[in-house]
């Protein structure tokens, strides 16, 4: 894509299991470019946190995967997504 750029800066809090991702957007707008700002906060949990939390709210798990793949997510994966289905 020629018409967005974006710049993006991360900090981490090991205390508060949290990370910012501070992203800066440049969109092409006709001959000149719009500058806009985010700012995303993560929360890291872990794999029985997650699964309890979906279990408690009516979700059944499908899987466990390592990010943007689905092969099942391994203990060295830094990222994984998880793939669950609430029941009707």
């Amino acid at each position: 894509m020629d018409d967005i750029a974006w710049v993006f800066r991360g900090r981490s809090y090991a205390d508060r299991q949290t990370a910012d991702a501070l992203i800066t957007f440049f969109v092409k707008k006709g001959k000149l470019w719009e500058r806009f700002d985010e700012t995303h906060t993560e929360r890291g949990y872990d794999n029985k946190t997650i699964r309890d939390m979906l279990k408690t709210t009516g979700f059944q798990i499908k899987g466990f995967y390592k990010c943007g793949t689905f092969d099942r997510a391994k203990i060295s994966d830094n990222r994984i997504c998880v793939v669950a289905k609430r029941a009707l």
